[in-house]
This record gives structure tokens, sequence and C-alpha cells, in this order.
């Protein structure tokens, strides 16, 4: 009478529920269908298209009310309704084809994808560096860029522990000829130049694979790798004083050139520990001082 089509579901009441032996009668409701779908959604999903099958809630055994027969036998998706008296059976094949809305959607996505990605690289690099620069400082004497007592001694310990093999090495310990007089008669910023112009000499002096230190006020602390005899340690202490002592620092016309004092001990003169090493270099050391 009002055109259009219905759903109509008819659901009977009984009065002794939950027996329901007892029926009284039923209720009879009419659903606009378009308004039902047109709620739903069901028949406006974006390239895709949907068919319904199930007249009088007959599921798949039902005859075809909505879309294509050939959409069942060429679906990409087939699925249940439940309804009132029933169920429908729904099926759905989907065209491929983006539309532009959903194209700039992926490109949305992918371009957030790759913040993402960067920022999650940019802030493990961060943390990487900031690990990088808190480990060099806490090993790094903060005036000459040499390493420090806590990494010489670490390294040290490495070296002479029980699970390394045995290698011959020689520890130096330098000292500095009369700093404390310059400190006192010049400053500390001459003191300061002056540790570092020897920094720079002991580090050319010698190999990269040797480690020098800077132990504390004007000592320093070179570790010689690989070195089997006396005389070639020898040598190599001949090669750190020609080259630090012929530099100089010149302060209010003055020129002051660095003396060095050097004592050497190798780990195979039976040291058993790293500071029973340094205690007998450091011996030496007093003994090439002594001599002027």
């Amino acid at each position: 009478v009002q055109g259009g089509r219905a759903v109509i579901a008819r659901l009977p009441i009984f009065y002794d529920y939950p027996r329901s032996e007892n029926y009284w009668g039923s209720i009879s409701v009419v659903i606009d269908y378009d308004r039902l779908m047109n709620s739903a959604g069901l028949l406006d999903i974006e390239n895709a298209k949907v068919a319904l099958r199930g007249v009088n809630g007959l599921g798949e055994k039902g005859e075809v009310f909505e879309g294509d027969k050939l959409t069942f036998e060429q679906s990409d998706y087939q699925g249940t309704l439940i309804v009132p008296n029933g169920e429908w059976a729904v099926a759905a094949k989907f065209d491929a084809t983006i539309t532009q809305t959903q194209s700039l959607l992926i490109d949305i996505g992918w371009l957030s994808l790759l913040f993402l990605y960067t920022l999650i690289f940019f802030g493990t690099f961060m943390l990487w560096r900031s690990y990088q620069i808190e480990r060099s400082m806490a090993n790094r004497d903060a005036l000459t860029q040499l390493f420090n007592r806590r990494f010489s001694l670490s390294y040290l310990e490495n070296l002479m522990s029980k699970r390394k093999p045995k290698k011959h090495f020689y520890v130096l310990v330098i000292d500095l000829n009369r700093f404390k007089e310059v400190n006192d008669k010049y400053g500390h910023d001459v003191g300061d130049s002056m540790l570092q112009l020897v920094a720079n000499g002991l580090e050319k002096s010698v190999r990269a694979s040797d480690i020098v230190a800077r132990m504390g006020g004007d000592e320093f602390l070179v570790i010689v790798n690989r070195v089997e005899t006396e005389e070639a340690i020898t040598a190599i202490i001949e090669n750190i004083k020609k080259n630090v002592e012929s530099e100089s620092v010149e302060v209010s016309g003055s020129i002051l050139k660095p003396s060095l004092s050097i004592g050497f001990a190798s780990n195979a003169e039976g040291a058993g520990t790293p500071k029973d090493l340094l205690k007998l270099a450091d011996q030496r050391m007093y003994e090439d001082k002594s001599k002027g």
C-alpha cells in the first residue's frame, strides 16, 4: 500500500514462560528494508558488490533478494547475518582499484611509518652517542685527553689476568721534572700548557697500539705492547725523551723546555699485580731522576 519493501518479524507470545506451552498470540513488527540497509551501511561499502539471499530467513537455501547471484559464485567473502526469523547469507566481491581517498590514506600511512622509524633510529643513535661520550669522558683526562688512571689500571689488570695468555709488555712511569717550579713561577695556565705539550709528544713518540695515560698531576704512564727486550724499550725511552724534550713553551720572553724522568718494568720480571709492576717502574723512575 505504501510502496517499498519491508522485513516482517513475527514473535510468538506465551503466558507460561519459560515453559512456553500456553500460546497467547503473536506480535508482528514491520521494518522498513531500505532504511534498515541505509542504517547498517551494508550496501554502501566502497569498491565492493554486495549480495544477500535468504527470503523468509532461509539463509543459503533462500532466494537472492539483493544484488547479483553471480556475486555468490565469485565472492571474496561470504558470511551469515542473523535476523529475527532466521538468517541471511551475505557475499561480497571487492574491486582492487583504490579510491583517491584510500590512496591518500596509504601515502599518509607510509609517511607516518617512515617518520616513526626515523624517530626511532635517531633516538637510538642519540642514546648510543650519549653512551659513547659518557664512556669516553669516564676514561679520559679532561686536560690532556689522554686515558686516565682509571682506564690504564683496568687495562693493566686485563693484560695481567690469568685468563689472558701472557704476552711481553713494558710499562713506563714518566715524571715531569721541576713541574712545581713552573706552576709556582709562571702560574697554572702555563703549567697546563706544559702538560698538554708533554701529552702530545708522548702520543707522537709511541705506536697506535700503545696506551698513553695521565695518572694525575705531572705523572704519566705508557704501556708498550709486544716488546721483548730491554734494548728495545731503552731505544723507545730515548726516542720519547728526544721528541718531548725538544719541544718548548714560550712565556714572558722565557723558553721553557720539559724534562722527563722515566722508569720501566716488564711483566716478564715476575711482577704479580699491576701495583707491583708500577712500583718497580716507579723505583727506576726515581733512580733516573736522581741522575739529574
